[in-house]
């Protein structure tokens, strides 16, 4: 994203997409992981990027959200519960820490199959 910005990108959108995956790791956890980088660490870095390129005030889209449900990033012991309440605990986080997030997509709720 920091790309885009120094590109002067940000100029020409109202919003900013972003996919907050976890890659498996429970989002309430705040701690780095060999396997990815905390939920809230990622937002508030995209914030940060767009707070320091003067988006002080423009909102935030999740266009795809969710757990993955295979391969070396899938959840460790991923039944369809544990997944489910990871995503609730990621809505719940953006629901009452980040205000700016204005829209909301989940991705790929049941594993395929």
């Amino acid at each position: 994203m920091q790309k885009f910005y120094d590109a002067g990108g940000n100029d020409y959108c109202d919003y900013q997409g972003y996919h907050p995956w976890t890659d498996g790791v429970n989002p309430e956890n705040d701690l780095s992981t060999t396997i990815g980088t905390p939920f809230r660490t990622r937002l508030d870095d995209v914030f940060a990027i767009m707070d320091a390129g003067g988006d002080v005030s423009k909102k935030i889209w999740i266009t795809a959200m969710g757990q993955t449900t295979g391969g070396a990033k899938a959840v460790p012991g991923g039944s369809e519960a544990l997944k489910s309440s990871y995503i609730i605990a990621m809505l719940d986080i953006l629901r009452s820490e980040y205000p700016r997030v204005h829209h909301i997509s989940l991705f790929r709720l049941i594993a395929e199959g």
